[in-house]
């Protein structure tokens, strides 16, 4: 018991990248709490999760909670850290994905990256209102070792990151990221979001005013669990591991209190929803939990 607690506060100080990957993309600090309740032909669970993101330059904290209810409990639980000065980004922290998260240390995830800034571009200059705004374009290359991929987990891979941004364009571009964020009208934008492999997200933002927004949004999400009953003392690319995906189409209503508070319920209709092993192929295999609806809410605090 003693060595495994060591060990288990060893790692502790050492992941980050699946859930960084769409942390560190997030243009707010603050904390979000979101429920929602999810009812298609053979599942019907409800889901609360509360995730953060905080900032004390140079460093980046963010962390994740998760548990779905249904005909299975499942937890998702995430710490992530990272240090971004000069030339320099680099993360770690953990994660347990699972049906009883941090049991066992075949339950725990953990990820490492370095990345190098090799070029950056920025200019100021004065928009219509008279304000300073920065232009900036620029290019981190580096290496990301990841246990909880949805794909070559347990494998280095290389990070490839290019942004560029000026008003009314934010363009993240590369591996593990591509995120796309186009302004129009006056308060309206486009969003696009990419994490290989099953990771797809698209919002159409119209905005009424500054506090009140109308969004129509397309999702793809796949999440791995490592299920208790499944694992294996095996290495991590050859443990079985347990998927959900869902395919929605979001109707979501926002109001922005004060600059300080969001309230966003949504609707959905699920196109398909999968639940299903990586030894099932999942195209062959009864895994398909039918059509139907969700319902749910978002409130944001910002700091």
């Amino acid at each position: 018991m003693t060595k495994k607690l060591f060990f288990l506060l060893l790692i502790l100080f050492s992941y980050t990248y699946v859930y960084a990957s769409n942390a560190l993309y997030t243009p707010y600090e603050g904390v979000d709490f979101r429920y929602r309740w999810l009812d298609t032909a053979k599942s019907d669970t409800h889901a609360i999760e509360i995730s953060g993101l905080h900032t004390s330059t140079p460093h980046q904290f963010g962390y994740e909670f998760q548990q779905v209810l249904g005909n299975d409990t499942l937890t998702k639980l995430g710490l992530t850290y990272a240090y971004k000065a000069g030339s320099h980004w680099a993360g770690f922290g953990l994660s347990s994905n699972s049906d009883k998260p941090m049991t066992s240390l075949n339950l725990i995830d953990f990820d490492v990256f370095y990345a190098f800034k090799v070029f950056q571009h920025v200019t100021e200059y004065e928009n219509i209102k008279g304000k300073a705004l920065a232009y900036y374009s620029r290019l981190y290359l580096g290496v990301e070792y990841s246990t909880n991929r949805l794909f070559l987990d347990g494998y280095p891979l290389p990070v490839i990151r290019y942004e560029y941004s000026k008003p009314g364009l934010d363009v993240i571009f590369g591996m593990p990221l591509t995120y796309i964020k186009v302004d129009f009208l006056k308060y309206s934008s486009v969003e696009f979001k990419y994490v290989p492999v099953l990771d797809m997200f698209f919002s159409y933002n119209l905005g009424i005013n500054k506090n009140n927004m109308l969004q129509f949004q397309v999702e793809m999400e796949n999440d791995m669990y490592r299920l208790s009953s499944m694992i294996k003392d095996v290495y991590y690319t050859e443990q079985e591991k347990y998927y959900t995906d869902t395919i929605s189409i979001r109707f979501r209503y926002a109001l922005t209190i004060k600059n300080t508070v969001r309230i966003s319920p949504f609707i959905e209709f699920i196109a398909d929803s999968h639940r299903y092993t990586s030894k099932e192929v999942k195209l062959f295999s009864n895994s398909s939990t039918g059509i139907g609806y969700s319902a749910g809410i978002n409130i944001t605090a910002f700091f």
